[in-house]
């Protein structure tokens, strides 16, 4: 966002463009209210406000609500911000799910599946060409921005995956390029569990600016909010905690081979049905379903079952202090698959409290996220509307401080 002080100089068509922009972000921050009340706050002159008004009206960016009495008891205009006949869209890879996002949030949520034999951007367009034509039923000009979540390493700035374990084929794909190429419209790419940490940002109310996020399931992650600002290190890679190592000896032995739901399949195996399996073979659906059957062993006081589950709580609380220790947030939300599974809170969330507790310096218990295991589907929405805005109206009054 760019800040104008009052006291810079502008021609005035430049001034028309900032002070619709000021306008704008107030009747967005506000709510619906009159010319006189937005003058006064931004201590820009009425014919200002009403040209920028008339403006964004003409741009379908604002809307006049009704006339309603004012504090003077004089009928006035009232103003309401819109985007009318437009759409945001996003979409998270990992857990294959496409949505709309408007003024009022997420809607329309949809599902579908990467084909790994098929050209990564080929596929996306057709995903996202059916889903507006066929579920939306919008033309593909209403989607003004798309904001992609991807697991692994993304280089946000040009757009591209550079390593994509899940899917090999998005690695060094000119995503955002070919995408808003093709779709004529902003597109921006980021890592699932950085979306996921906006999305709290959000769920909080912006209230809360330095959270960590973490994501855990089938994969593991960690966002990290700093100041309200996503915090992605010098190469794309802060808060990648999958890539935690595990065995100094052996740096593949990583946290994503010792910390996901496939390692508590092979635990159960071992344990449970005195046998040995191969994590990298085993499908995302057997993950979840075993995982699920865990928990309900363990609610029903099945002591096996209870102690796989203990030692994976201890785990990521050993995974947690060290981003705690490092970061010292203010709160830390929990999302991804964890959410879904039986009894989760009672098993897991509570038990993880109560084992952390002496560790943490936060005031606040470790929460779930509201948004569960689509919470970077809800990230990606609103990031993707924040995008657009920012697109259209970077301007606000103030210093920026």
């Amino acid at each position: 966002m760019h800040y104008i002080s009052l006291s810079q100089t502008v021609n005035p068509a430049y001034q028309l463009i900032i002070n619709q922009s000021a306008v704008f972000h107030y009747l967005r921050e506000h709510g619906p209210t009159y010319r006189n009340q937005i003058a006064n706050a931004l201590n820009i002159s009425l014919p200002s406000v009403a040209r920028a008004l008339k403006a964004l009206v003409e741009r379908d960016f604002v809307e006049l609500v009704d006339y309603r009495r004012n504090d003077q008891a004089r009928t006035v205009p009232y103003y309401r911000i819109t985007i009318k006949d437009t759409i945001m869209l996003s979409l998270d890879l990992l857990k294959g799910a496409i949505a709309a996002q408007d003024l009022s949030g997420l809607f329309s949520i949809g599902y579908f599946k990467l084909d790994k034999e098929k050209n990564v951007v080929e596929d996306l367009v057709s995903i996202i060409t059916d889903y507006v034509h066929d579920n939306l039923k919008r033309p593909l000009s209403s989607v003004k921005s798309i904001c992609i979540g991807s697991p692994g390493i993304v280089d946000v700035d040009e757009g591209v995956v550079l390593k994509a374990i899940f899917h090999p084929g998005l690695e060094h794909v000119q995503l955002k390029k070919a995408l808003s190429d093709h779709f004529d419209c902003l597109v921006f790419i980021d890592n699932v569990v950085n979306i996921a940490a906006y999305a709290n940002y959000w769920e909080f109310s912006n209230e809360i600016s330095n959270i960590i996020s973490c994501d855990l399931g089938l994969e593991i992650g960690t966002g990290l909010l700093i100041d309200g600002h996503i915090h992605r290190g010098a190469h794309y890679m802060a808060g990648e905690t999958g890539f935690f190592t595990d065995n100094i000896d052996n740096p593949t032995i990583n946290y994503k081979r010792t910390r996901t739901f496939r390692t508590i399949c092979c635990e159960m195996a071992r344990l449970l049905e005195n046998r040995e399996v191969d994590i990298t073979a085993l499908d995302e659906d057997y993950c979840l379903n075993k995982t699920a059957e865990l928990f309900e062993s363990a609610f029903q006081g099945n002591p096996i079952a209870n102690q796989i589950l203990n030692e994976y709580i201890d785990k990521i609380i050993v995974m947690l202090n060290k981003v705690d220790v490092l970061l010292n947030p203010e709160l830390i939300v929990i999302g991804g698959d964890i959410c879904q599974m039986p009894h989760s809170e009672l098993l897991f969330l509570q038990r993880l409290n109560d084992r952390y507790k002496p560790l943490r310096q936060m005031r606040q218990d470790i929460c779930y996220s509201k948004y569960g295991p689509l919470v970077t589907l809800y990230g990606a929405g609103q990031m993707a509307l924040e995008q657009y805005f920012f697109e259209e109206f970077p301007y606000m009054m103030g210093n920026g401080t």
